[in-house]
């Protein structure tokens, strides 16, 4: 056997693994026992008073608003505001110049000498997801923190915090 032949063979076997195994997990069996969520209830009223509007602020508050526009709760997220930038207080060097890094608020950024400014071809959103060699000596990385929260729809109390580094339950502090 040539290693052409062997190469296609174990290409079909393994194209033909992989739908099985596809095709043998595609569907839930109808005797299955799905727990319901520990927080969600069925018989709740749809009265106007459990009707909120979520807004998010950007120095990284959650409320909830009654249809009257009434806050009725608002938590503090963390670690602090939504949107942080220490971009405009760098100072670079840029092949032996110090330069300072300036962002627009079309998400552009510039390198400014202390005489000229010049475009750098690399946006404040692209530095969230890659690198970019400024200059022989330097690179820039930025990055981003997703967090998610459950929150008591009620009371506003925090039931549980995720982060990349991992879910805090807070369930023992609800009073509901």
């Amino acid at each position: 056997m040539n290693w052409e032949r062997i190469a296609r063979r174990t290409l079909l076997f393994t194209s033909l693994a992989v739908t099985s195994v596809l095709l043998g997990t595609s569907h839930v069996q109808g005797s299955d026992n799905v727990e319901k969520l520990t927080h969600c209830r069925d018989n709740v009223e749809r009265s106007s008073e459990n009707r909120l509007l979520f807004v998010t602020t950007l120095d990284g508050r959650l409320s909830a608003l009654d249809v009257d526009g009434v806050v009725k709760w608002s938590v503090p997220t963390g670690p602090g505001s939504l949107l942080s930038s220490s971009i405009h207080s760098l100072e670079l060097t840029n092949n032996g110049r110090m330069v300072r890094m300036i962002p627009s608020l079309s998400g552009s950024l510039y390198q400014f000498d202390g005489q000229t400014i010049e475009a750098i071809p690399i946006t404040a959103d692209q530095l969230l997801t890659a690198s970019f060699k400024f200059s022989n000596d330097v690179v820039i990385s930025g990055g981003k923190e997703t967090r998610s929260y459950g929150i008591s729809m009620r009371t506003g109390q925090v039931i549980y915090e995720c982060s990349i580094g991992g879910c805090q339950n807070r369930t023992d502090a609800i009073d509901e």
